[in-house]
């Protein structure tokens, strides 16, 4: 199902530990990070958590009857896709690129709160990107599943530096593939609920907006899936909304509805439409 292409540069495969290392190294300026780092993740434990998906915006980490049957269709929809890259995986052992769109269903099934399916994901890719030639993609899905994780440790210190290692990983991933719509994507998905002391919001905003801009078309030519394009159309009428712009709000859902209405941020956009619609009386 997946269309593979040329898309980042490849280096040698490591886990870039720099930002872990230089706190360990010591340095007034790396120990003010850190506390930076811990405080925000304070803000961010009484918030209640994130979602690394734009499907539940509210992170009061409480989910009514509505939601939570929401949220429980999601993760059904992307186990079937789990599923079905599970088989071509097994098919093909030594593929890297079909392990890869495996460990790429269970990242978007985790970040649904399908739990047992991050936890997957997470082992996956760090074995990915520990072995042969790595891709910026990977280091992307790699510290955004990082980010997920670094929410369920319980000792603030030790999720400050989690978080820490997998904004590195996205930063790096981006700085490897700046032109590469699902690396930007994934990356502004996976930080755009962290604390405002982490001052992540402008440049989330940003990748989302940019890959919402190119999603349509990179879809169209067999690089991007409708899933995800759906995702950054769906969040980019978000952002719009926040901004009191219903037109373009309006205009991106309409687009995420059109590109992927049986997909979660299809539903999710025809759904916000729909409420837009009916409270101002007529289509923006």
């Amino acid at each position: 199902m997946w269309v593979d292409h040329p898309r980042q540069p490849t280096i040698k495969a490591h886990v870039p530990r720099e930002g872990i290392g230089a706190w360990r190294r010591g340095g007034r300026g790396s120990v003010v990070a850190l506390g930076v780092i811990v405080l925000g993740v304070v803000m961010l434990t009484l918030a209640g958590g994130c979602s690394l998906l734009p499907m539940d915006l509210e992170g009061t980490g409480k989910l009514d009857p509505e939601s939570a049957q929401t949220q429980a269709a999601e993760i059904r929809y992307f186990n079937h896709r789990i599923a079905e890259a599970r088989q071509q995986s097994e098919a093909k052992m030594e593929d890297r690129q079909a392990r890869f769109r495996l460990a790429r269903w269970l990242y978007l099934a985790g970040a649904a709160g399908d739990e047992k399916a991050g936890e997957a994901a997470l082992a996956l890719l760090t074995e990915l990107a520990g072995v042969g030639q790595e891709e910026a993609l990977t280091l992307a899905y790699l510290g955004g599943a990082q980010l997920w994780d670094a929410q369920r440790v319980a000792n603030l210190r030790d999720r400050a530096r989690r978080t820490e290692e997998g904004l590195r990983l996205v930063d790096r991933a981006a700085a490897l593939a700046p032109q590469d719509v699902e690396v930007k994507l994934i990356r502004g998905l996976a930080t755009q609920h962290l604390p405002t002391f982490l001052q992540r919001l402008k440049q989330s905003e940003e990748d989302i907006r940019r890959a919402a801009d190119l999603a349509v078309a990179w879809v169209n030519q067999g690089k991007l899936e409708r899933e995800l394009a759906a995702a950054a159309l769906h969040q980019d009428g978000v952002i719009c909304l926040g901004q009191a712009d219903l037109a373009g709000a309006a205009e991106a859902w309409r687009a995420a509805v059109a590109i992927s209405p049986d997909t979660p941020s299809g539903r999710q956009a025809a759904w916000r439409l729909d409420r837009l619609e009916k409270s101002v009386g007529k289509k923006p």
